[in-house]
């Protein structure tokens, strides 16, 4: 479940240094496109940057969602898709990891969650 924000601004930024995204932890980086999104949550004032592969990768997860507080959380794209059991899904967002960064834990639990998949 996602809390809403009492307050929120969204802004596709063009990136001055390197950046990580707070979704697939890859580095987002200098001149390109990424997504600044920041509000209060619990009156604490949090920011969130995320590539542009994860931010049309949420909206396509979160497409048929029509209840706000369902949507998916900043910092929860992977638990979204692996909850949604989309193999297309799970492969997409391997792919962005394997694009943008090599983080073998994240690696190692899409592949969990696709042997998982494959095991039913």
């Amino acid at each position: 479940m996602c809390e809403l924000p009492s307050a929120f601004w969204s802004e596709l930024r063009k990136a001055k240094k390197y950046h990580k995204c707070c979704e697939c932890l890859g580095t987002i980086k200098k001149g390109e496109q990424y997504y600044y999104n920041r509000g209060i949550w619990d009156y604490e004032p949090m920011s969130f940057k995320e590539c542009e592969n994860c931010h049309d990768l949420r909206i396509e997860v979160d497409q048929d969602i029509k209840d706000w507080e369902e949507k998916t959380p900043f910092e929860g794209l992977c638990e979204s898709i692996y909850e949604c059991h989309d193999k297309v899904l799970i492969e997409k967002f391997r792919n962005i990891i394997n694009k943008r960064c090599r983080i073998a834990k994240r690696i190692e639990h899409l592949n969990n969650l696709l042997k998982d998949d494959n095991d039913e």
